[in-house]
Order: structure tokens, then sequence, then C-alpha cells
């Protein structure tokens, strides 16, 4: 069997089609260990990475058109495509395949299939063969996509581990590209494992699973190779990295032997035993990011958050035991979110000089594609956690917006905002008061792959 597998391009331009870069970027483990799968079982595989290098351009369909022209023989593509911004690519790509190998069978698979099936994607203009519903690496998937199995393909069940990506169907000038702009973190699945035991409303990364850990042996093996490629950190993309204690301490004390340094994500429920976090602290760990999301009871009950009536109780003491280990901390927030007032987001910032975090990562809420792009009818091209907000809240877009370079300036800038009178704007644009200058947006100003950060200008008083 021959396969193509196709990482699109970030995002394209909504004006000229133009592919353009990420700011910042991660190795397509993921893709790339679906294809080291169908390499073990004999098959071979070419991987033509869009998302890197030089196929940013405006020629980046010819270079498909090239690549597919020596592939003639290539009669399964694999189409990654892991955010509703991804679909317009992948549509465009599609449409590629079909002119260039019509007897092709396309298959999709990525994040954004483990809430869309192949009647949602017919109805965004995206026409494949097979949707892969959840976790790609589990057997049962593989032989689905050897045998061209057509329509939905949900996996029976997720294995322990995961093939070790097949790192060498990547070429030197994308490997160098992928390093530089993650900034020498390589994303690994760790001793979170896969799944997840919460079911967050605005989450996908549980991929319809229960949480499956896995092992550290496998885990190793891919550490072991990112050491090899240059990487000197592991960003650990598992949901909830304290889920297993015992688990993270293993993983921590391997890492740790290798010279790897490691930092992840998980709840403010788990962060409870201070020793461990001060072991973690000595074997490498450099970070926890922790989703505080709001300060407000109801829409964490929107957000479907699983939060009891002690959350926010232990929200402080978590970022409380951070500060005692020595462990910098990194709070996640969601601006924007339906039915935020003005009210919510003074009281998230409240919340947030109390836990003192040392840094804040702040997205504007993005609805389920299912109920965005399906029920809602909104472009692929709206959606975009730091592009521009949809407007779910009862504030402007434009306030929420000053609601975001607050978060960025007091805890990326370190400046202290002027609270008596924040705000600022005229008609050429809005921005936000601190006392050491003005943050600025000028009006309809948008950056093109969706850092609205990108836009601002830092203006002296």
């Amino acid at each position: 069997m021959n396969f193509l597998v196709i990482n699109p391009p970030y995002v394209l331009s909504e004006t000229r089609g133009q592919a353009l870069p990420p700011n910042k970027a991660m190795l397509p483990v993921g893709p790339l260990a679906i294809a080291s799968a169908l390499l073990g079982k004999g098959s071979k595989v070419k991987f033509l990475d869009l998302a890197a290098t030089n196929a940013a351009t405006l020629e980046w369909q010819q270079k498909i058109r090239l690549e597919m022209a020596d592939c003639a023989a290539a009669e399964h593509v694999l189409l990654c495509c892991h955010t509703a911004r991804n679909i317009p690519a992948c549509r465009e790509i599609a449409a590629l395949v079909r002119e260039q190998l019509p007897a092709a069978h396309i298959t999709v698979g990525g994040n954004l299939c483990a809430d869309l099936g192949i009647k949602d994607f017919q109805q965004l203009g995206l026409e494949v063969s097979a949707v892969v519903r959840g976790y790609g690496h589990a057997s049962s998937v593989i032989n689905a996509l050897e045998q061209k199995e057509v329509g939905d393909i949900f996996p029976d069940s997720v294995p322990d581990t995961l093939p070790v990506p097949a790192l060498h169907l990547l070429d030197r000038v994308a490997h160098a590209w992928y390093r530089k702009k993650s900034d020498g973190r390589y994303p690994v699945v760790g001793p979170g494992g896969f799944g997840c035991r919460w079911s967050c409303g605005y989450c996908s990364a549980k991929m319809g699973s229960r949480f499956v850990p896995r092992r550290l042996e496998n885990i190793l093996a891919e550490a072991e190779m990112a050491r090899m490629l240059g990487y000197t950190h592991l960003w650990c993309v598992d949901n909830v990295v304290l889920q297993d204690p015992e688990a993270t301490l293993a993983f921590a004390q391997a890492v740790s032997k290798l010279g790897l340094t490691w930092s992840g994500m998980t709840r403010p429920e788990t962060v409870v035993d201070l020793e461990l976090l001060r072991q973690l602290k000595g074997l490498g760990l450099t970070e926890i990011a922790m989703g505080v999301e709001t300060a407000s009871a109801d829409q964490l009950k929107q957000y479907k958050r699983g939060a009891g009536r002690k959350y926010f109780d232990q929200i402080s003491a978590a970022f409380d035991l951070l500060r005692q280990a020595g462990i910098p901390s990194n709070a996640f927030v969601m601006l924007d979110g339906s039915g935020g007032t003005e009210a919510d987001f003074w009281e998230l910032y409240k919340l947030l000089k109390k836990i003192r975090p040392d840094t804040v990562s702040w997205s504007f809420f993005n609805p389920s594609p299912r109920v965005g792009l399906i029920q809602e009818g909104r472009s692929p091209l709206s959606y975009g956690f730091y592009r521009w907000p949809l407007g779910l809240s009862s504030c402007p877009p434009e306030r929420v917006v000053q609601h975001a370079m607050i978060l960025s300036g007091v805890w990326w800038k370190g400046w202290t905002l002027d609270e008596k009178r924040p705000f600022y704007g005229n008609r050429h644009g809005a921005g936000v008061r601190f006392k050491e200058g003005l943050l600025w947006q000028p009006r309809n100003s948008r950056s093109p792959v969706g850092d609205i950060w990108e836009v601002w200008e830092e203006l002296p008083f």
C-alpha cells in the first residue's frame, strides 16, 4: 500500500490564498506516528509538510502538484486537520488530490475529527472518503486505513504505546525550522497519557478516550530520539500531566538522566503534594500550566469544567504550592465566553492578582466546532483563539481585546495597570493605559495568522 501523508499549511490568507507560516510551531509528531505505524506494516509512506519552510508561499499549490507527480502510485492520502482554520486549506488540498490522483482514497484525521464526522465535513465543503474519529494509532484504525474503509472510523481501543514518530520522513531543513519555531521544545505525550479523566466542554484534546497511561519505556524511546535531533526540552501535551503522580515522578527521573528539561499542563485538583513538586523541580520541571479559565462559577458550569464548590480554593492552593516549590506557573484563562460580562473580567483580574501566576496565557473562547461551524454556521476562518473575539459575551469585541491587553501588559510585560482609568480609545483605535505606557491597536488592524498581539503597538505617554 502506498500512502501520502499531508500536513496542510497553518492558515491561508483570506484574500490571496497564500499559505502563511505560524509564529510558533512544533513537530507534527501525531501524523508522523501514524506514518511510522504504516511503515511498520510494510506500506510505503511519503510525508508532505506544507506548514514548514518554503511551502509557506504563493506556490504551495504547485509544490503539491510536483510532489504528487512523484507519488503517482499513492493509493491513499491522509490529510491532517487539527483546527477549524485548517479546513479551507484542506478543501483546496483535497481538490488538488482529486485533480492529480483521481483514484486516491482520502482520509482526514486530527483533533478536529474528534468532534466532526464525514457528514459534517461534507457540509463544510470538504469531500473525503473517511474520517478518523479519535486517536489514530490504534491497530483497528491502521487496519481500516489499509483496507480503505469509508465513513467515520472509530478506534476500538487506545493502546498504551505510540509508534515512535517517523521523523526521518522530514528533511533537514524542516527539522531546523521546527526546532527554531518551537524554541527547542519537542511535543510528547508524557506521563499524563492518552485521554483524560475530565470532559470539559471546550476541549477536544481528550479525543474521545478515557485516561490511558502511556508506558514509560515507550515515552523514553521518543525522548531519546528528540535529544538526538537537538531538542533540549520536552513539552508534555498530555491533558493532565499529574493525573498519575507516581508515573510523573518516574518520567521526570528518566528524562533528567537524558539531560532534558520538561514542562506540562495539569488541573489545580492534581497539585496537592509539595514534596513531589520539589522533587519534580529538581528533576528538570521548568513550568506547570493550569486552567483557571474564569472566575465565574456560572461560566465554569457552562464550560462543563467539573469544578466543585471549593474549586477556587483549590486554584489558590495549587498556585501557592507551585510557588513554594519554586516551579514557575502559567494560568490559562478564556475571554469572551458566552454570557460573560465586564464584571466577570474584573473578577478574573482580581483572582489572578490573588493567585499570582508567573505568567498568564489567555485565549478568546471559541465554541466547539460542532456548535460553531455546524449549528451556528460560522466560517472556519472566523475561528482562532487569538484572532478576534467572536462576540459571544455581552462586552463589545473591542473591549474584549482591551481585556486581553490588560492581561498581556500585567503578566507578560510586568507593567502596572492604571486601574482608575484603564481604557482609552478614539476613532483611530483603542488601547489600555499602564503607568509605563500605552498598549494600542489601530482600528481594523488584524494579524493574518491570528495572533492579535502582533498588531499591537507600545506607545509612551
